[in-house]
């Protein structure tokens, strides 16, 4: 008999900081006050660390006299650290305070400014401001991932050369290593073309070359064809981005077929456009082109089977793949099929 096993661990400081930081990493909005309150009802005391990501928070927000106030109160007893300096830093200049900024930088030890660069490169993008960034855009110590956060804050503007210029030209595997949420965020706040202009800089490497249809759903060149099919109506454009982006991206033409196929299912008026465009990456792909998408096909169907609600539903995915075109080769799609179409045997005794 399997043993029951519960999780009694108790709620510590250390577990309210990590979940602290993981809601500011996915820009969870969070209320310091609550969060402080919540933290002691659970016995669990705030530390050092709480008070520097409610600093963070406070200066993400913009809010400097919260921030100031954080840390200078008796309740936080905190010191201007680097920590501390750098989400300062950040914020006064994300208001344009960049003299305020310079203050709070020559307050510290030359080592840590040298390590604080970033704050004021961040912070400067934020506020848009493009000569400020090409002054701090020089240092040494900026790395790739810098520059892409500093391209997400700095959004949709004419002047992004200024941080796309500075990024690798081409085949770089350490931007492919950083870029995934990046490139996630800047399609999400509408920036398609640095989006593009980032992934067309990188080298395809094993985590985003997957054969696997839910694990190539996050590589960064299958979040942007996604949004452009979704977002395209010129199927000869969608095809030129497919054909581009296998410069970087050696599956994209299978895996542009199963976004295809997924796009039309859910907007049946598409199906033909989609279909077209699946016709024309077969006619044009590889001699193995074939065999590449029956084996990510028979994967996507399989799952979107499996979580069917009713026959109805199977008939409509089956239906929909051959009209596309597409052939169901393999038995691990039909035996998931099989089994949602015909119900188990029933025996009955005899009397």
């Amino acid at each position: 008999v399997a043993k029951e096993v519960r999780i009694v661990d108790k709620v510590t400081t250390d577990f309210h900081n990590t979940a602290l930081e993981a809601f500011l990493f996915q820009n969870v909005n969070i209320v310091p006050d609550k969060f402080l309150r919540e933290m002691r009802e659970s016995n669990s005391q705030p530390n050092r660390r709480t008070y520097e990501n409610i600093i963070g928070l406070f200066c993400k927000n913009q809010d400097i006299d919260a921030a100031v106030g954080m840390m200078i109160s008796k309740e936080s007893q905190l010191s201007l650290n680097e920590t501390v300096a750098a989400h300062l830093i950040y914020c006064h200049c994300a208001r344009g305070e960049y003299f305020e900024a310079e203050k709070i930088a020559g307050k510290l030890t030359v080592s840590a400014k040298n390590k604080l660069h970033n704050s004021f490169l961040l912070g400067a993008a934020c506020n848009g401001d493009i000569d400020r960034l090409r002054d701090y855009i020089q240092a040494d110590a900026i790395s790739d991932k810098d520059l892409l956060d500093a391209l997400v804050l700095l959004g949709s503007k004419e002047e992004d050369s200024v941080i796309l210029d500075k990024l690798p030209l081409e085949n770089s595997s350490s931007l492919a290593q950083v870029c995934r949420r990046p490139v996630k965020q800047l399609i999400e706040n509408g920036c398609v073309h640095q989006a593009e202009a980032v992934i067309m800089k990188t080298e395809e490497i094993k985590s985003n070359s997957s054969t696997k249809v839910k694990a190539m759903m996050i590589s960064p060149s299958v979040i942007l064809l996604n949004k452009i099919i979704q977002h395209q109506n010129d199927p000869n454009i969608i095809l030129e981005k497919i054909q581009n982006l296998q410069a970087v991206d050696s599956r994209i033409l299978e895996r542009s077929v199963i976004l295809l196929v997924d796009f039309s299912l859910t907007n049946p008026s598409k199906k033909l456009e989609c279909q077209n465009i699946i016709n024309g990456i077969i006619s044009n792909g590889h001699d193995k082109i074939k065999d590449d998408i029956e084996n990510l096909l028979s994967q996507y169907v399989t799952e979107k089977v499996r979580n069917a609600a009713n026959e109805d539903e199977v008939i409509t995915i089956v239906k929909h793949t051959f009209h596309l075109g597409l052939k169901l080769q393999h038995m691990r799609e039909w035996s998931t099929i099989m089994s949602k179409l015909i119900p188990p045997n029933v025996h009955h005794s005899q009397e």
